[in-house]
């Protein structure tokens, strides 16, 4: 493929040797170009190169600069989507993927048409919060997944969410006075979790209890 690269200037210098290779340490030889900063390179391969730059005055030389150069003209492969609850029960949508040279940078995710959603990838995953609007059953996920390069891959692929769980209170007392216990019983959706439950007294004051459900999900 064809390449332009550049370096940057020196206004001290009116010229420079360049050397694009695989080495990591060359120094710069050749002959001298002047006026220029850039120069257009064919038959460049993906993957990490070196630009050698050094810089030539009436009476003097630099030492050689180095510089890393990355290619990368492929798209990120092997993107998988994969739905989750987390420890609060928050449903999650998983993406991986893999990118040989840049790396993958970020995903854009759309549930059943919606806006995209802009995800970063950290330690090789984009995690995603599904929204509780989304109730439980078949929806139609885009992924587009784009590497440090800014190339683009995409998938469309049917999920299955499950119902978001829920939980069932009853009030016990039949009249609740102010400084008595508040008896209470219910039922989630899920065995052996922690349910939050908040009262909140006419005076405003409010205070949160912690109560774990039992295996068949009876809350007492």
């Amino acid at each position: 493929k064809e390449v332009i690269i550049g370096w940057p200037k020196n206004i001290n210098a009116s010229g420079v040797q360049t050397v694009f290779d695989s080495k990591p340490d060359t120094v710069a030889y050749g002959p001298v170009q002047y006026g220029v900063n850039q120069k257009i390179l064919k038959g460049v391969r993906d993957g990490i190169s070196y630009l050698h730059v050094r810089y030539v005055s009436k009476n003097n030389i630099s030492e050689t600069a180095h510089y890393v150069v990355r290619i990368d003209s492929l798209p990120p492969s092997d993107i998988s989507i994969q739905t989750k609850q987390d420890e609060e029960h928050v449903r999650v949508l998983e993406i991986s993927a893999t990118d040989l040279h840049a790396g993958v940078s970020f995903a854009n995710i759309s549930i059943d048409s919606s806006a995209f959603v802009k995800v970063p990838f950290e330690n090789g995953k984009a995690v995603y919060s599904i929204p509780e609007s989304y109730e439980g059953g078949k929806h139609s996920v885009v992924v587009e997944v784009y590497d440090g390069a800014d190339n683009k891959a995409s998938i469309t692929q049917e999920i299955e969410l499950k119902d978001i769980p829920k939980v069932q209170i009853t009030v016990l007392n039949k009249t609740i006075r102010v400084g008595k216990s508040v008896q209470i019983s219910g039922k989630t959706s899920t065995s052996n979790s922690e349910v939050t439950i908040i009262v909140k007294a006419p005076s405003q004051k409010v205070e949160t209890y912690l109560v774990q459900s039992d295996t068949l999900g009876n809350i007492a």
